[in-house]
């Protein structure tokens, strides 16, 4: 036994503080400074510094750049769309609906509308380009040359025969406006009257091709339809016709007759008042026309 590991009172020494272990390394105590330091206001912090826009990237990424708003771009985009679109409709919508309304006129041309057999103003005869000039009272008047014309100087008059479309028509012109032509309207009535074995059948205005007249219609027994009219040419004058058709429908007669008469032309600068001694045109009946059945 060695001597040197007991004291002097026979007793084996206690580890202290200040003594390390037989054999071990001495355990870290008080007196023993940390080994890992310490960061303090003297180190610098090894947090990474504040972006621009005061975030605070994640450690080991690469900082992401800030999102785009695409809210602007859509609205462009969708404004143009709906400009390309009104474009196109005010292209596209404005033939369509010409041409509507072309297609609706062709499926109307020839229906009655109007008064009685009127046509309600719609235009479906060419207008009188070429043909045959006849004047009465200063005015003249041009025939399309696939009418019989035959012209009576003496009577101030001519008439005109369609054998297609069963109808003859004898022109005047009576030195009247048109409201005193209504006013005297009975002296027509009775005038029409003067044919034999007839009746009157109406009295009114109607509108053919887009022309008023004032219609005055008899009929016979024979089932031939008389009719003695009137429209307006100027401010003192109107246009005076007899007719005879081979049925009541007139609706083709009168849309020729109003083509004519939309191509009157005066034969002078300005139309002349009628003097006080004037008096309405004697009409001559003639009631020998045959239509071929």
């Amino acid at each position: 036994m060695n001597d040197n590991n007991f004291n002097q009172n026979g007793q084996q020494p206690v580890q202290g503080y200040g003594q390390p272990m037989g054999g071990q390394p001495p355990v870290q105590g008080y007196a023993q400074p940390m080994q890992q330091p310490v960061q303090g206001y003297g180190q610098p912090m090894q947090q990474p510094m504040m972006n621009q826009y005061g975030q605070q990237p994640m450690t080991g990424m690469p900082p992401q750049a800030p999102k785009k708003n695409n809210t602007f771009t859509i609205i462009v985009i969708l404004l143009l769309l709906v400009i390309a679109g009104i474009g196109l409709y005010a292209v596209v919508g404005k033939d369509l609906l010409n041409k509507d309304k072309i297609e609706e006129k062709d499926k109307d041309k020839g229906k009655d509308t109007g008064n009685g057999n009127g046509n309600g103003g719609e235009v479906v005869t060419p207008p009188v380009a070429e043909g045959n000039k006849y004047s009465i009272s200063g005015y003249n008047f041009t025939i399309p040359t696939n009418y019989e014309v035959e012209e009576n100087k003496e009577k101030n008059t001519f008439s005109i025969t369609d054998k297609t479309n069963r109808y003859w028509v004898a022109f005047y012109v009576d030195p009247f406006s048109y409201s005193e032509m209504v006013t005297d309207k009975k002296v027509f009535e009775d005038d029409l009257l003067t044919i034999e074995n007839s009746s009157l059948v109406s009295s009114g205005e109607k509108t053919f091709n887009g022309r008023t007249w004032y219609v005055v219609m008899a009929v016979d027994t024979e089932g031939y339809y008389y009719t003695e009219s009137w429209t307006k040419l100027d401010t003192y004058h109107c246009i005076t016709i007899l007719t005879i058709t081979g049925s009541s429908d007139i609706t083709k007669a009168y849309n020729d007759v109003s083509t004519i008469a939309d191509n009157v032309k005066s034969e002078y600068d300005e139309f002349a008042k009628p003097g006080d001694d004037r008096q309405h045109v004697t009409i001559e009946k003639k009631t020998d026309i045959k239509f071929e059945e």
